[in-house]
């Protein structure tokens, strides 16, 4: 039994979760952001500008659209007009390997405990 809840939670997956934050920006006014890879920001309402550090390209967002940050680094978005973004932060790497190694210390740990009262 203990065999097959071992093969049980080697197989455990966990689903990445987001945080999103909604902005609302007046035209012309200027916003920055950190952003790391697979960071998103939607556009919901207005025209925006948009570039991030070390990226050569600029973007224009409309409703709907949305960027995909694929490096780290700084995100400057200008509203051309009065507008509203969302922006998602995915869960860091870290953060999930911290949770997968701190359950398998768990898990080794209570497979000692119930080895021990056998």
């Amino acid at each position: 039994m203990q065999k097959q809840q071992w093969l049980n939670y080697q197989k455990l997956e966990f689903i990445p979760t987001t945080t999103s934050t909604e902005i609302h920006l007046v035209a012309r006014e200027g916003w920055s952001s950190k952003a790391m890879s697979g960071s998103q920001i939607v556009c919901l309402q207005g025209i925006l500008w948009l570039t991030q550090s070390d990226d050569p390209h600029d973007y224009i967002l409309h409703p709907g659209e949305r960027f995909l940050a694929t490096r780290q680094g700084k995100v400057v978005v200008q509203p051309l007009t009065t507008a509203m973004i969302l922006q998602h932060h995915p869960q860091t790497r870290t953060s999930k390997q911290t949770i997968i190694s701190a359950l398998d210390r768990a898990w080794h740990h209570l497979i000692t405990v119930l080895a021990r009262g056998s």
